[in-house]
């Protein structure tokens, strides 16, 4: 009967609607960071993902919080500066306590000036490696 056929579309379409919006990044499901794209993908490594939402491994921070630079960033890189080849970029906050951690993040990579990042603006996109 057709009320039967309904009620398992509606459900089917709240759970993908659910799930899209957690790709998106506008929930959290159980708070939980999704698995690393491919595996253990390393955060220098995403070049074929900028405009992608992924999870990547910084495997030791170097973090600095700059509050005379405008916009007050902290940048978590993965390596020292000016030899790194990714930055996790958060404005406006001081997250340095990040520094030396190893580090998963997620959120769309972007690329800027030649190095490829990824901005965050909750700290529920990052966590530490197990």
């Amino acid at each position: 009967d057709n009320s039967s056929l309904t009620l398992i579309l509606d459900v089917f379409s709240d759970s993908m609607y659910t799930m899209l919006l957690d790709y998106a990044g506008q929930t959290n499901i159980n708070n939980q960071l999704p698995a690393p794209t491919q595996g253990n993908l390393f955060c220098a490594n995403t070049n074929n993902y900028i405009g992608e939402n992924i999870t990547c491994k910084i495997p030791r921070a170097y973090c600095s919080y700059q509050p005379i630079t405008s916009g007050n960033p902290t940048y978590c890189n993965d390596k020292p500066y000016p030899n790194h080849d990714f930055t996790l970029l958060i404005w406006g906050e001081d997250w340095s306590d990040y520094d030396g951690g190893c580090l998963l993040v997620s959120g769309l990579v972007t690329l800027y000036d030649g190095k490829l990042q990824i901005e965050a603006t909750n700290r529920s996109q990052v966590a530490y490696c197990n």
